[in-house]
């Protein structure tokens, strides 16, 4: 009975140290969210001045409510864009992180040329919940005659360790020069 017991411990021990090792979580879905600048969009008509993506609370939502991205033509130069995130109940902690994309003809894809990200908490805010963040950009000095979309990541964190991520992405637009 004891050299059974032993041989039991043995073998446990001895799988144990065979099948652990260190494991690596896999990148955060944000980065990969962020690099995929392959995600489709449309280039809207010249005619088109702004454009938005607005994505409404999902069933597995929990906290999330609204995410909200624009962009439009700020003039004299200016690629303005606004970013929103609204919660069906207070969270610990939201992120919005901006990119702005230009539409790169010979490679057919999006390449980030600009980036923002703000972190908010409850204590910013002055009843202490954390319900909405918005953020409304300014990007100046990129050159004008291109099509610029936005994609903004909208993350949360609340009842201690929840967290989820929406990412919303504008359709493209042509930025010209208006004074």
């Amino acid at each position: 009975m004891k050299n059974e017991f032993k041989r039991l411990v043995i073998v446990t021990l001895t799988l144990t140290c065979i099948f652990s090792g260190t494991v690596f979580a896999r990148d955060v879905q944000k980065y990969n969210e962020a690099k995929n600048t392959y995600a489709n969009s449309r280039l809207l008509p010249e005619t088109e001045e702004m454009a938005y993506d607005i994505t409404q609370g999902s069933p597995k939502s929990t906290a999330m409510g609204a995410a909200v991205s624009s962009i439009r033509n700020g003039g004299q130069g200016v690629i303005k864009i606004l970013a929103e995130t609204n919660m069906f109940k207070p969270v610990d902690w939201a992120c919005l992180t901006v990119y702005l994309e230009q539409w790169d003809e010979e490679n057919r894809s999006w390449k980030i040329v600009g980036e923002y990200e703000q972190e908010f908490l409850p204590e910013d805010e002055d009843d202490g919940q954390l319900t909405s963040v918005e953020l409304d950009l300014s990007f100046p000095g990129h050159p004008m005659g291109y099509y610029y979309r936005a994609r903004v990541l909208h993350e949360l964190e609340f009842d201690g360790d929840w967290y989820e991520i929406r990412v919303t992405k504008t359709d493209g637009i042509l930025m010209k020069y208006v004074p």
